[in-house]
C-alpha cells in the first residue's frame, strides 16, 4: 500500500456524481459556433450594415439607378402619396394637434334613452375619439343607427 491520498479525476458535485468538463466544453463549443454562425449569415444578408447605415450596396444600386435614369423623368417627379392604410392612418395622426390627439384616446357612454345630442360638445370641442353605446335600445337597431348617424354628425371631418 503506498501513502499517497487517492486524488479524485473530477470534482465532486454537489450530490457526490463526478461532473464532466466534456459537456460544458461541447455546450460552450455549441454556443460559439451558434454565434459565428449568425454572425456570418448577419454580414451575409446586410443585417449589419443597415444597422449602422453603411447599406453600400443600396447606395451603389441607388447611384446606378440615377446614372441610368432617363432626363425627361426627372423634370417632372413628384412623389404621390401612399395609398396603404396605415400610411393615411399615419397622415392623419401627423394632421392632428395634441389636444385631437389626447381625445382620440376618450371614450364616452351614451346609455340606452339618452339624446345622442349630450355629447355633441364632448365629441366637436373635445374631440373624444369614441363612444361607447350601452344598454338595452328599445327601438331595436333603427334606433341604434340613428344615434349612431347623429354622433358621427357632431366629429369634424379629417382627411390627410
Amino acid at each position: 500500500m503506498s501513502n499517497r491520498p487517492e486524488q479524485p479525476s473530477a470534482r465532486p458535485y454537489r450530490d457526490g456524481h463526478r461532473t464532466s468538463h466534456w459537456g460544458v466544453l461541447v455546450g460552450s463549443v455549441l454556443c460559439v459556433l451558434a454565434l459565428v454562425v449568425t454572425a456570418l449569415y448577419g454580414w451575409r444578408i446586410g443585417w449589419f450594415a443597415s444597422m449602422t447605415g453603411n447599406d453600400a450596396a443600396a447606395n451603389s444600386a441607388t447611384a446606378d439607378a440615377a446614372r441610368n435614369t432617363p432626363q425627361q423623368l426627372a423634370r417632372s417627379a413628384t412623389p404621390k402619396p401612399d395609398p396603404s392604410p396605415a400610411s393615411k392612418a399615419h397622415r392623419m395622426v401627423n394632421a392632428m394637434d395634441m389636444d385631437t390627439r389626447i381625445g382620440q384616446l376618450v371614450m364616452a357612454p351614451l346609455y340606452a334613452g339618452n339624446d345622442p345630442a349630450s355629447l355633441a360638445s364632448l365629441i366637436a370641442d373635445r374631440h373624444v375619439g369614441s363612444v361607447l353605446i350601452i344598454g338595452k335600445w328599445t327601438g331595436g337597431v333603427a334606433s341604434v343607427r340613428a344615434a349612431d348617424d347623429q354622433l358621427q354628425g357632431y366629429a369634424p371631418v379629417i382627411t390627410a
